[in-house]
């Protein structure tokens, strides 16, 4: 899609049609893999390998693309959707601290709130971590 969309719709046709080639030809990676249908089952460096070698031949059983108008794509232009109406409802904290424990963090940090401000989440790298975080879960030392 991304090559039709820049224009290079012949390189985007070599390249689908070897994709559906090698499948055609029942080399599958472990996903799609299934006995007594696939002929080969391959990891991803090894798929990628057979399209290359498959690079401008066209499928036999499974329809071949043609995008003969050689053309990019024609997308309808991007329209933003209205405004909708936002209240503030908290409020983003980071925090740099060298701790470990999320646990050890939330105590720290309640002992500041008030009625008004509460704590409710803690993240760390985008992951929740507190209340009810994994232990395992391997935390920097940037909070949020």
């Amino acid at each position: 899609m991304m090559l039709n969309h820049i224009g290079q719709t012949d390189i985007a046709e070599k390249v689908q049609n070897a994709w559906l080639k090698t499948l055609e030809d029942g080399t599958h990676t472990y996903d799609i893999f299934k006995e007594g249908i696939s002929k080969q089952k391959v990891g991803t460096k090894e798929f990628a390998k057979a399209v290359i070698a498959n690079l401008g031949n066209k499928p036999n059983v499974l329809k071949p693309v043609s995008y003969s108008n050689n053309s990019a794509l024609n997308l309808p232009k991007y329209m933003r959707r209205p405004i909708a109406n936002k209240e503030l409802v908290g409020v983003d904290v980071f925090v740099h601290w060298g701790g470990s424990n999320p646990n050890e963090l939330a105590e720290k940090v309640k002992k500041i709130g008030n009625s008004e401000v509460k704590l409710s989440m803690i993240t760390n790298r985008g992951i929740k971590v507190w209340p009810d975080g994994f232990q395992e879960t391997f935390c920097t030392d940037h909070w949020r």
